[in-house]
């Protein structure tokens, strides 16, 4: 086969991968067929640069088919791997039907979890797994928890199921107030279902968020994160809540005050510097509850 007439000299032809198309560089995405960058995949692409001159496929499989080569010897679904590096179970899928690549950030994830290869998975080329990679204490399968089970978790180490807990991209204040600018999902940390479960903690209806202040101090710090159940909707006196005033966001002790526990409701904070705040009726229209704060999670 001829090369194109617009060819970088810097590149060479790779190997025909099957019946009547091509693969560009899966690295700088050159495409010598018209000399501009396409996304990989592109059947018109019939090159791969000398910066990254290497045979995608020396053993004549392509990174899809290798993925899936080192999940079924590890007796590893697609949604243990995605959890495993904290990645969706689609974006492993695309992987594995030969719509992208690994990406760099994937590559090495998969390498730290698992002592994969990226020289393995990308060019068929060495050992599967770099056994000076595999970190001890890391090489705990992943599996995919009971799901006939109640309560069930998203994933199982070990014969102990993880649930993993949305933490929310706002911060509340145990101080004077934030505005609450966004409620994206920023992360995960995960718990173990049994300690959800000791606690009458539903993990679907929870969250964490980031407190900022010291009012609540000592019980709560300037940083730290705190779990909060929305399946507690209610006020429990001298119970700390996570919850909006106006357009504030707090995380406080709340009490209802009066003979009937109808007067209002008290805002505590721990810390003796910061006195307490009578809701008056204006607030209190305004007041929504977020769920109850159940445990902390500081810093050293």
């Amino acid at each position: 086969m001829e090369l194109p007439r617009k060819v970088n000299p810097a590149l060479k032809l790779s190997k025909k991968t099957s019946p009547g198309w091509y693969f560009c560089c899966g690295f700088c995405m050159y495409c010598s067929c018209d000399d501009i960058r396409k996304p990989y995949g592109d059947k018109s692409c019939i090159t791969i640069c000398v910066f990254h001159n290497r045979n995608f496929f020396m053993d004549g499989q392509e990174p899809s088919e290798r993925l899936k080569l080192f999940r079924k010897k590890n007796t590893l679904t697609q949604m243990d791997v995605a959890n495993a590096i904290d990645r969706s179970q689609a974006y492993i899928a695309k992987i594995e039907k030969g719509i992208a690549l690994p990406s760099q950030d994937m590559l090495s994830r998969l390498r730290n979890r698992f002592g994969l290869s990226s020289e393995w998975l990308l060019y068929g080329s060495g050992p599967m797994i770099v056994e000076d990679l595999v970190l001890k204490g890391r090489t705990t399968a992943v599996t995919q928890a009971d799901l006939s089970r109640p309560a069930h978790g998203d994933f199982a180490m070990d014969g102990v199921e993880f649930q993993r807990i949305r933490r929310w991209d706002i911060s509340a204040s145990a101080g004077p107030g934030l505005i609450a600018v966004s409620d994206d999902v920023g992360d995960h940390i995960s718990f173990t279902t049994q300690w959800l479960i000791q606690n009458g903690i539903n993990g679907d209806l929870a969250g964490l968020i980031r407190v900022s202040g010291d009012s609540m101090a000592p019980t709560i710090f300037d940083g730290d994160l705190v779990l909060v159940h929305r399946g507690e909707m209610s006020i429990e006196n001298g119970k700390i809540y996570a919850f909006t005033l106006g357009e504030e966001v707090f995380v406080k002790r709340l009490s209802l005050v009066g003979q009937d526990q109808k007067s209002g409701i008290l805002m505590i904070s721990d810390n003796p510097l910061f006195p307490p705040h009578l809701v008056s009726q204006e607030e209190a229209v305004t007041l929504r509850i977020a769920g109850r704060v159940r445990a902390c999670i500081s810093s050293l």
